[in-house]
């Protein structure tokens, strides 16, 4: 099996519930400067700019377990 097919939206979403508020505050701000360098192109919302960080996470922790 591959470490992408360990990535679920239910891993996903269980990252995102269990980020801290300071987490959150990261993320936002890392959303404000995707927001201020891409200007009109930066078309994700914040939640989806959020699920991408979260997929990402995921992916690296399957990746590390896989190795």
């Amino acid at each position: 099996m591959k470490a992408f097919d360990l990535v679920t939206p239910e891993k996903i979403e269980r990252r995102m519930t269990g980020w801290t508020e300071s987490e959150w505050d990261g993320i936002r701000e890392n959303f404000w400067e995707y927001q201020a360098s891409f200007g009109p192109e930066a078309t994700k919302t914040f939640r989806q700019f959020a699920y991408g960080i979260a997929a990402q996470n995921e992916l690296y922790v399957a990746l590390q377990e896989a190795a």
